[in-house]
């Protein structure tokens, strides 16, 4: 049986580490808490999502009311759940939230088969111009490994569209492991902390407004040497958590419009000592297009309480109703048969 929720979790004290095959298992040590299972983590690879605080919300919102929630939501049931989209592999996935984020909707999620983890907040001086980007900073935590007790996390924003299994993506070959350039022609800025030996840090282009078909022609892209941070594959590593929490200090080094996402491509720019990797583009762009949808490919980035008459707004509209049907007709079936809640547990 593959674990993937029902249960609280506290951050382990140890990284776990990798094994020898990409369908083996780890087990990093955990402290359980009083709601937990005793079965432990027993997965190599993660998918993240972050949820913070619904800061526009009025007090008697209901959960529903937050879309990015939902959205979540949405995303766990096509990770876990849809015969289409679900992994063929143990992949835990785990939702990243804010102090902020209600009880009700935590136990949600956990119900839906995801693993909840409560971050710290992560402390700066960076003026947040978009109001729904407050919280944003707190992604970082993702690379912190007494967090995330992984070999590899996908982070992947909430507003999802899944075409197909994400299994491969873990295995792509920019997101392997790489050695730092020392040598790089933009060296690192003085007074920062040591950086790791190696590292994986993968993601797509942001070229979100780009011309019709694919592939897009990056050649002729102004942002082709910066990724967009809605998909990322990585390897947290306790010594580039530091190294981000240093840089996030030192403000003039990134422009903050874009707070993570800008703080992300300053360490892990092109000529940097860590550049990033290019993912192959059919798992992700940003903005997708009609000829997106049609290439196949894996990860469409769209919300669905914006519709329109776009087919990647459509799927997102119907991915989250399929998502409500789902969880809808199981539970009255539940309700009809209770001898069946624990079979059926056990079966998520």
């Amino acid at each position: 049986m593959i674990y993937r929720g029902h249960e609280s979790y506290t951050h382990p004290q140890d990284h776990a580490q990798p094994t020898s095959s990409p369908n083996s298992s780890v087990t990093p040590s955990a402290t359980p808490t009083p709601h937990a299972t005793k079965q432990p983590l027993r997965t190599r690879y993660a998918v993240a999502i972050f949820i913070g605080t619904e800061i526009e919300a009025k007090e008697d919102a209901t959960d529903d009311e937050h879309m990015y929630y939902v959205g979540a939501r949405t995303l766990v049931y096509q990770l876990l759940h849809a015969e289409r989209t679900k992994f063929s592999s143990p992949v835990s996935v785990v939702i990243m939230v804010t102090k902020g984020v209600r009880e009700s909707k935590r136990q949600r999620l956990r119900d839906d088969g995801a693993i909840v983890v409560e971050v710290e907040d992560v402390e700066h001086s960076v003026e947040i111009v978009v109001g729904r980007y407050a919280e944003v900073f707190n992604k970082l935590r993702v690379f912190d490994p007494h967090v995330m007790p992984f070999e590899k996390v996908a982070l992947l924003d909430a507003d999802m569209v899944i075409t197909r299994p994400l299994d491969a993506i873990f295995e792509d070959p920019a997101a392997q492991r790489l050695l730092v350039n020392r040598n790089a022609t933009s060296p690192l800025a003085p007074g920062l902390p040591p950086i790791p030996n190696s590292y994986v840090l993968a993601s797509t282009p942001d070229i979100a407004y780009r011309p019709f078909g694919f592939p897009p022609n990056l050649a002729a892209e102004d942002k082709r040497d910066y990724f967009n941070a809605g998909v990322i594959v990585l390897s947290p590593s306790t010594e580039l958590f530091k190294y981000y929490i240093a840089v996030l200090g030192r403000t003039e080094l990134f422009d903050g419009f874009w707070p993570e996402q800008n703080l992300l491509n300053y360490v892990h720019r092109r000529d940097g000592p860590m550049p990033w990797g290019s993912l192959d583009l059919l798992w992700h762009l940003p903005g997708p297009t009609a000829a997106d949808f049609e290439a196949g490919m894996a990860i469409l980035h769209c919300k669905f309480w914006n519709p329109n008459s776009d087919p990647c707004q459509q799927s997102a509209v119907s991915r989250r109703w399929e998502m409500q049907g789902y969880w809808t007709g199981r539970e009255e079936r539940l309700k009809e048969r209770p001898e069946e809640r624990l079979e059926d547990l056990k079966r998520v």
